[in-house]
C-alpha cells in the first residue's frame, strides 16, 4: 500500500450543507469558504500533481468532548466512567466526509469519484486539549489488492 497523503487537519471537523438556492433559483454552496480554508492548510501536503488512480481514503474525525463527560469539583479533569467513546450526534459521518472529499477535490485527486473504499469514524478527543481534529490518510490502491480489505 502506497501513501499519497496523511495528515492532520486541526480545527473542528466540518459537514458539508446542502446546496441553497436563492430567490433568482442559482445555487450555491453554503460551505464554499470553509471548504478553500480546508484546502489552503492542507495544501503542504499535496502531491505535485492529482492522483488519478483508485483511492483508499481513511479518516478519522475527532471531537472536543463536553463537559458532562467529566466528573464535578476536584474530578473536573476525570472523565468518567460511562463517558462514550465514539461521537453519536450530528453531524452525521457522510455529511463530514463528503466535505473533506469536495474540499481536496482537484489537489489530492483529480476527481473523488476515483475513491473506491471509504473508512470513516466519528469518536471524542482524549489526546488533547484543542477542539478537534481531522485525520486522513490518502493510499494508492493496485491492481493485486482485493476490492475490500480489513487494514
Amino acid at each position: 500500500m502506497t501513501d499519497i497523503a496523511s495528515f492532520t487537519h486541526v480545527g473542528k471537523p466540518i459537514a458539508l450543507q446542502r446546496p441553497r438556492f436563492s430567490r433568482t433559483g442559482r445555487v450555491y454552496n453554503p460551505n464554499k469558504y470553509e471548504q478553500q480554508q480546508f484546502a489552503d492548510k492542507v495544501r503542504q501536503y499535496n502531491p505535485e500533481t492529482p492522483f488519478s488512480g483508485p483511492i483508499r481514503i481513511k479518516l478519522k474525525y475527532v471531537f472536543k468532548r463536553p463537559k458532562s463527560h467529566f466528573g464535578t469539583g476536584r474530578n473536573a479533569a476525570i472523565l468518567k466512567s460511562g463517558a462514550p467513546t465514539f461521537h453519536t450526534s450530528k453531524p452525521d459521518v457522510d455529511n463530514l466526509v463528503k466535505f473533506t472529499l469536495d474540499a481536496m477535490n482537484g489537489e489530492f485527486y483529480i476527481d473523488d469519484k476515483q475513491v473506491v473504499e471509504i473508512r470513516a469514524e466519528k469518536v471524542y478527543n482524549n489526546e488533547c486539549d484543542c477542539g478537534g481534529y481531522t485525520d486522513v490518510q490518502l493510499n494508492v490502491v493496485t491492481c493485486s489488492e482485493s476490492s475490500v480489505s480489513d487494514q
